[in-house]
C-alpha cells in the first residue's frame, strides 16, 4: 500500500515538473495542406457488364437454347439441319417451336439457373454499390 502511494506521489511530481508542449507555428496550416493533397478521388461507376452486353448475351442464349431444343426434339429425324432451315425460311415458326419437348429435369434446372443468375446479379450489384459509396 505504501509503495502505491509512493508511486502516485512520484507521478504527481513528474507531472508538475513537466511543461506543456504546444505545436509549432503553422502546424494547422501544414496539416490542412497535407489533407488537401490526400483528397479522395471518387471513381465513376461503370458496371461490369453493360446493358448492351446483357442484351447480346440474352439474345445469344435464347437463340442457342431454342436451336438446342429443336434438335433435341427431332432426334428421330435424320435430316434435322435441312428441316430446320426449311421451317425457318418458309416462315413456319409454329412447326419450329411445336417440336420442342421439355423434360422435368431440364425445366427445373433452367428455372434454378435463372433464379441463381438473378440472385447473383442482385448480390454483385449491391456489393459494388456499397464499395463505391465508401
Amino acid at each position: 500500500m505504501k509503495e502505491e502511494i509512493n508511486n502516485e506521489d512520484f507521478i504527481k511530481e513528474l507531472m508538475r515538473k513537466s511543461h506543456l508542449e504546444s505545436p509549432s507555428e503553422g502546424f494547422t496550416l501544414q496539416v490542412m495542406q497535407q489533407i488537401e493533397k490526400e483528397v479522395v478521388v471518387r471513381k465513376l461507376y461503370t458496371p461490369l457488364i453493360t446493358k448492351k452486353m446483357w442484351l447480346i448475351i440474352t439474345v445469344l442464349f435464347a437463340f442457342f437454347l431454342s436451336i438446342a431444343f429443336y434438335f433435341l426434339g427431332n432426334l428421330e429425324t435424320k435430316n434435322t439441319t435441312a428441316s430446320l432451315f426449311q421451317n425457318v425460311f418458309q416462315n413456319s415458326w409454329d412447326k419450329l417451336f411445336l417440336s420442342i419437348r421439355f423434360s422435368k429435369t431440364l425445366t427445373f434446372s433452367l428455372v434454378l439457373f435463372f433464379i441463381c443468375s438473378l440472385l447473383q446479379m442482385f448480390f454483385i450489384t449491391s456489393y459494388f454499390n456499397r464499395k463505391t459509396k465508401l
